[in-house]
């Protein structure tokens, strides 16, 4: 093996390890503000959407005592999009919650709240489905124990986790990195051909 090729080598087990250790150092801490801010954004939203009265507002073409169903239905999913926000906040339940607010971003229903439809929480949600909470929640003090308990799917649903995360991790940062790039290049070649 040639001197440039062994120097090359050893350079990329350098980055390498370099990387590692600021994932190792960094992720926790960015899964901690990323579970905040998606929180808050949920939180904020919805309330104001309650205060101003648009979710409690009557859909089109709804008499009689259908309005009592749907009303009684918006109240359950006002309820839904003011517990799960503090859910993500404090890290329990993670993953489902990420996952339902990950669909209503695709799924849009009549009178949802649109906050996560922005294109950087469905980043960041997606990110959180693959990778989990992190050690700074609720789910990852508690899933360390509750695998050992006596409570029987539990060991399953972490061997569950454990594989969503090594399938999507890489995935989902792939995704995020071409998107990051595509933000990028866009603009470039807008004036490139404009």
């Amino acid at each position: 093996m040639s001197d440039s090729t062994r120097t090359l080598r050893q350079a990329v087990r350098g980055a390498d390890r370099l990387g590692r250790a600021v994932e190792a150092l960094s992720a926790p801490w960015l899964l901690l503000g990323c579970r905040v801010w998606l929180g808050q954004i949920v939180l904020v939203r919805q309330v104001t959407a309650m205060m101003t009265g648009t979710v409690h507002a009557s859909p089109p073409g709804a008499a009689g005592h259908a309005l009592a169903g749907t009303v009684a239905s918006w109240g359950l999913e006002s309820a839904f999009y003011v517990v799960a926000p503090l859910c993500l906040m404090v890290g329990l339940l993670t993953r489902p919650i990420a996952l339902v607010l990950l669909l209503r971003a695709f799924v849009p229903a009549v009178g949802a709240v649109g906050a996560t439809a922005l294109p950087p929480a469905i980043a960041l949600l997606a990110w959180l489905v693959a990778t989990g909470p992190g050690p700074f929640s609720l789910d990852g003090l508690l899933g360390h124990g509750l695998v050992w308990s006596a409570f029987g799917p539990a060991k399953g649903i972490g061997r569950f986790y454990a594989a969503l995360t090594r399938g999507l991790q890489p995935l989902v940062l792939l995704l995020m990195r071409v998107g990051a790039a595509a933000l990028v290049v866009a603009p470039a070649s807008a004036t490139r051909s404009g």
